[in-house]
């Protein structure tokens, strides 16, 4: 029914946001909410509806390439929203891509929720149909491999759990070209603000 909504995101939750649509608030249920909490521009999110019998949800990506991804796992037997949403909030495309075309059972059991019985069950429904994400990875240079690395080092060398650090990760990724300072002071303003 919907393709994609437009709209100030107006608040953030753990799973999720509201997106307010010319006064309109969707609720949005999103894999990396906490990446958005900073933004203040009209943001596009590409939704996907899904209608149970006694819910109907919206759940918003980025990009295209991410709600396309959730929707082809949810055709698998027993892979429901929230599955999904774990495998993409991974941030992973290119190593689920080989796991699945692999028959990787082990590689796949490491996303959250994820047993062997479900890991094979997606390799064997998936492998073949996934030449739509394949090359999908953001390039980063060793350089901007660096300064990220270093800022990581960083922020947890200031006292910040390793795992609130490392969930910054992808958010930060998606700026290209900074110093280990820039992306330091990117990622305490997330950190501070999610704790």
């Amino acid at each position: 029914m919907y393709d994609f909504l437009s709209g100030t995101i107006e608040s953030v939750y753990p799973d999720g946001i509201a997106l307010n649509v010319q006064g309109v608030g969707f609720r949005l249920y999103n894999p990396t909410p906490y990446a958005w909490a900073d933004e203040t521009t009209v943001t596009k999110f590409f939704v996907h509806q899904v209608v149970r019998e006694n819910e109907i949800s919206l759940y918003g990506f980025k990009n295209q390439k991410n709600r396309d991804l959730f929707v082809k796992l949810l055709t698998v037997n027993g892979i429901g929203p929230k599955s999904a949403m774990a495998i993409i909030a991974y941030g992973d495309m290119e190593g689920l891509v080989s796991a699945i075309e692999n028959e990787d059972f082990q590689y796949l059991t490491r996303y959250p929720g994820i047993g062997p019985k479900s890991a094979k069950m997606i390799s064997l429904s998936l492998k073949g149909k996934m030449d739509d994400f394949l090359g999908t990875g953001t390039t980063t240079t060793s350089q901007e491999f660096s300064e990220l690395s270093d800022a990581l080092e960083a922020m947890v060398a200031l006292g910040f759990a390793r795992k609130d650090v490392e969930a910054t990760k992808k958010y930060l990724e998606e700026f290209k070209g900074l110093t280990a300072d820039e992306y330091i002071k990117k990622g305490l303003k997330l950190l501070v603000k999610n704790g």
